[in-house]
């Protein structure tokens, strides 16, 4: 009986305090899916370490971060919301812009900021393509409202540059 109660006791202690490590734990996710892109927000309280690629880092303290990402030409999934409690995947792909605010200490090791902050922390980042990679991308992101958001992605620009030859010619 001594050791049950221990153990409800941990697991309310761990519970209150809000950990996460990456993808688990005491968090929440909303993906919106519009014509063109995903939105994943992800909410956070309490101690949480980041561990995407693009977003690397821990918060001790209240954090939302936003990732929008270019919708999959064939995916199932039909444009709304859904909400996900306690394991918040990641989508495929790299995201073309990332938003966050933080309450709190906010530590940062992206690979465009290395830093280390207390207070509040708010931010939005346009992501660039990988080096050697080009692509024009054009989004319109809403915090306020993410199911107007919108992403065009020109992923091929060698292939279209000979096609607008070919038509010119």
């Amino acid at each position: 009986m001594r050791r049950l109660l221990l153990l409800v006791l941990c697991c309310l202690v761990l519970g209150a305090s809000g950990c996460a490590l990456g993808p688990y734990g005491l968090q929440a996710a909303r993906y919106t899916r519009t014509e063109t892109a995903t939105v994943m927000e992800v909410y956070s309280f309490g101690g949480t370490l980041r561990t995407l690629d693009e977003d690397r880092g821990a918060t001790l303290g209240f954090r939302k971060s936003a990732y929008v990402y270019e919708r999959e030409k064939l995916s199932g999934n039909a444009i709304g919301q859904e909400w996900r409690f306690f394991y918040t995947p990641n989508l495929a792909g790299a995201p073309v812009c990332r938003a966050s605010t933080s309450v709190g200490v906010e530590l940062q090791a992206t690979p465009e900021i290395s830093r280390l902050g207390l207070g509040v922390l708010d931010q939005v980042i346009s992501v660039g393509p990988a080096l050697g990679e080009s692509r024009i991308v054009s989004f319109s992101y809403d915090r306020r409202n993410p199911a107007v958001t919108a992403v065009y992605i020109s992923h091929n620009l060698q292939e279209e540059k000979q096609t607008h030859e070919k038509e010119s010619n």
